[in-house]
């Protein structure tokens, strides 16, 4: 079950989540989605917020290739968008 099932099973959102995580509901959603890692720390929290396992939560929210990829091609962007802009100013 995803993180994302979890939550909903539990009736919480990501915005309550987010408050009890001390963090901006986007950066929890990120989290969520698999666009950002989840520390040890916040598996930890999570896993007390939502009144089940850490075991429970990571089995099925480790990062995949696919979101791998993605935070690799976010940050080359931002990396791009910086040298272009030093670049012409």
């Amino acid at each position: 079950m995803s993180l994302k099932e979890i939550r909903k099973r539990k009736g919480i959102t990501q915005r309550q989540i987010a408050q009890k995580m001390a963090m901006e509901q986007t950066t929890y959603s990120k989290k969520e989605n698999g666009k950002s890692p989840i520390t040890d720390e916040e598996y930890i929290k999570l896993a007390d917020i939502l009144e089940t396992s850490i075991e429970e939560i990571k089995r099925d929210n480790q990062t995949s290739p696919k979101n791998e990829y993605c935070t690799f091609n976010d940050n080359f962007e931002k990396q791009l968008d910086f040298l272009i802009f030093d670049f012409l100013f």
